[in-house]
């Protein structure tokens, strides 16, 4: 299993258990660790 597919996975078993807030937390981690201020942007119009 890719890095990004425990990922994947942990994002969704959060979804499951409706955990929005640590869900939205992990989200922001992704988007840091990319380093792209695209996707900084976007991350903060989401």
């Amino acid at each position: 299993m890719t890095e990004f597919e425990k990922q994947f996975k942990e994002v969704q078993e959060l979804l499951h258990f409706e955990d929005y807030n640590q869900t939205v937390k992990r989200l922001i981690d992704f988007t840091l660790d990319t380093e792209k201020i695209e996707y900084y942007k976007k991350t903060n119009d989401f």
